[in-house]
């Protein structure tokens, strides 16, 4: 019954740290295009780099540490997906789509151990027929835990100026969106750099 939960939830997690990493490289991006503006407006030669509007109000994000698996779960899990999918064993596979699926699946599994995900490698075992390492509620709660964290995260992002500056298509109020965020980093500025 656990494993019917498995697949969801791996999916779920993978594409929202997809998201999540897009997210913030998008936004960061924006913010510099935003910084170098304002540094332009306010004709300052040498001031910080990035900007903080992205950082405002960011959530607090719980460390999700809580039981992690034991390392010795992660690699004899890892162990069973090599033995299926590590290059050298793909030698001579003739089916180019597989060898694709495999060599992917290997890389994933890869990144799930150095992350010791015990969930994704799971997910990967169930995938390749082999029997999944046991998930425990622990380990499903540890993934909703950060399902929902990501989900804050994404939602902070997109509700800072800059993120509504970066989509709005409408010109009048993208200028005030810029007006606005000028005005917090005018403040921020002349509080770090008062004048004598």
């Amino acid at each position: 019954k656990m494993n019917q939960k498995i697949k969801p939830l791996a999916t779920k997690i993978i594409s929202l740290r997809s998201e999540l990493k897009v997210s913030k490289d998008l936004a960061n991006a924006a913010s510099q295009e935003v910084d170098e503006m304002f540094k332009k407006d306010m004709g300052i030669e040498h001031a910080k780099k990035e900007t903080e509007i992205v950082k405002q109000t960011k959530p607090k994000t719980k460390e999700l540490k809580q039981n992690p698996p034991s390392d010795l779960d992660s690699k004899k899990a890892f162990r069973k997906i090599a033995l299926k999918t590590h290059p050298d064993k793909l030698i001579g596979l003739d089916d180019e789509s597989e060898l694709k699926r495999k060599t992917e699946l290997y890389q994933k599994a890869q990144k799930a151990m150095d992350d010791q995900d015990l969930l994704i490698l799971a997910d990967i075992s169930i995938d390749l027929g082999i029997k999944p390492p046991e998930i425990t509620n622990n380990h499903i709660k540890k993934t909703i835990d950060e399902i929902n964290s990501i989900k804050k995260e994404i939602n902070h992002i997109e509700s800072t100026y800059v993120w509504k500056w970066l989509f709005c298509l409408d010109k009048q109020q993208k200028e005030q969106l810029l007006k606005k965020m000028f005005e917090i980093m005018q403040r921020k500025y002349e509080t770090e750099n008062p004048r004598p």
